[in-house]
């Protein structure tokens, strides 16, 4: 009769490695400009947020940011400007989005106004002085002008003979307009 060899063989066995993590890809959940509109010079803020990447840029520029899912930044754009948010997600795939900002006529404001003296014998000189942005004209009075009416900046002069107020006002190319006065005390 023939011999029959039967081998059994015992290994030890062990969970099966579990599944690596998914792999969700990029997304932006949110880039826009608050506001959409400025005024040329002027800040707006781009706000984002992202899920599942490893980098975020912000062109133009390519300026790195870090992600988040809520964040906002200040830029001041130079005109009209299409900013465009790429993020890259730990997959190697890309999403971006854009959001567009307008800028308008420069703010009409004045950036300094200052006097002299807030108080002066009658006759004694005083000097309104001022500095303004966006203006295309001013007016203002008592006194004149040193610069002949310079709506960037200019000073009004006169030598009151009683307390006066002084006004000025500034006009800008969309018709707007912007006015601030100063007393000016006299002593006899």
């Amino acid at each position: 009769m023939p011999t029959t060899f039967c081998l059994l063989i015992l290994t030890s066995c062990a969970p099966a490695p579990p599944p690596p993590p998914p792999v969700f890809p990029p997304k932006i959940t949110q880039f826009y400009a608050s506001p959409a509109r400025v005024p040329r010079g002027e800040s707006t803020l781009l706000c984002y947020g992202v899920e599942s990447v490893a980098s975020v840029t912000l062109d133009p520029g390519g300026e790195s940011l870090s992600p988040a899912l809520a964040r906002c930044i200040e830029k001041t754009p130079a005109g009209n400007t299409t900013f465009t948010l790429t993020a890259k997600g730990k997959d190697g795939r890309t999403v971006t989005q854009t959001a567009a900002v307008t800028t308008g006529i420069v703010r009409l404001k004045f950036l300094d106004i200052s006097v002299n003296a807030q108080q002066v014998k009658a006759g004694d000189l005083v000097s309104l002085c001022f500095k303004a942005q966006g203006a295309l004209s001013v007016a203002g009075g008592p006194g004149r002008f040193q610069k002949g009416r310079l709506a960037t900046g200019d000073c009004l002069v006169d030598r009151p003979r009683k307390t006066t107020t002084y006004r000025l006002t500034i006009r800008g190319a969309a018709g707007q307009s912007e006015s601030d006065s100063v007393t000016v005390k006299v002593t006899p």
